[in-house]
């Protein structure tokens, strides 16, 4: 019989798990059934290395994904799993410590809501600024496009589609860890003249983030790496924009479509 070789650390070994780093015999590449399979079993399980998949966020954010992408994933805790918890308690602590600010968005958004459009629009934006996680997992379809289009000549396309949502999940982690950071500095600066700097700080750190995650994970030249990160945020801007509207479209095409079923029927 011939023994397998573990895709995590190249030991060959017989049975279902290695008997070196404990990696299933089965791992295979992402699909959609791996990221059903990975968001049931985040909400019911809790895996180790959170801590490490934190730690090394920060040190090499596109060796993860590259590491996850093939098959080396025993170390690090699920990008999904992960992006809930973080997203639950950046949540929480952004209303502990500006309530005025989730105000502000759910008044804004419900003001001249007349229309079905403007009804539904106004509804989005109230359930996406109230459910954090559910926001950062929805901005990341047209992030994806964005990349591939910006890095179309770097590599981009050895990824489908998949892949880069555990990637965008993996990133969007991180993100969040760093506004945890800038949440907490904005709080001791409340009321000081700093307060209208951070903003700026903060997008730049964001974007020095951005552009290490994609330097280490197509390896590029630097220049041409910071390039297709700039045109990254702008590709992904106008894709947001458009995913969005398209989104409430489709929304406002199946209540209408369901109001006239309604009637048609005389159900109220």
């Amino acid at each position: 019989m011939s023994q397998l070789i573990c895709k995590n650390c190249g030991n060959e070994f017989d049975g279902k798990f290695c008997n070196c780093c404990g990696q299933k015999a089965t791992t295979t590449r992402l699909t959609y059934k791996t990221l059903v399979e990975s968001l049931m079993h985040g909400f019911l399980h809790v895996d180790k290395g959170v801590f490490y998949t934190l730690r090394m966020l920060f040190v090499n954010p596109g060796k993860i994904v590259a590491d996850y992408i093939n098959c080396k994933r025993v170390n690090y805790f699920q990008p999904f799993p992960l992006l809930i918890i973080l997203s639950a308690i950046y949540s929480l602590l952004n209303h502990l410590v500006s309530p005025e600010v989730a105000n502000t968005v759910n008044i804004s958004a419900t003001l001249q809501a007349n229309g079905v459009f403007e009804k539904l629009l106004s509804f989005m934006i109230n359930y996406i600024s109230e459910n954090y996680a559910f926001m950062n997992i929805f901005i990341i379809p047209p992030f994806i496009m964005a990349v591939k289009i910006a890095f179309r000549n770097a590599g981009a396309k050895a990824y489908n589609f998949v892949e880069y949502l555990y990637g965008g999940a993996y990133l969007s982690s991180l993100y969040i860890v760093i506004s945890l950071f800038f949440l907490l500095v904005e709080f001791l600066l409340k009321g000081t003249n700093y307060l209208s700097k951070l903003d700026y700080i903060t997008w730049l750190v964001y974007f020095l983030v951005t552009f290490r995650f994609f330097y280490q994970l197509f390896e590029g030249n630097v220049w041409k790496t910071i390039k297709r990160t700039i045109n990254t945020y702008l590709l992904y801007v106008p894709f947001l924009l458009i995913y969005i509207l398209v989104g409430v479209g489709i929304l406002a095409l199946i209540a209408v479509v369901g109001q006239g079923i309604v009637s048609l029927f005389g159900l109220c």
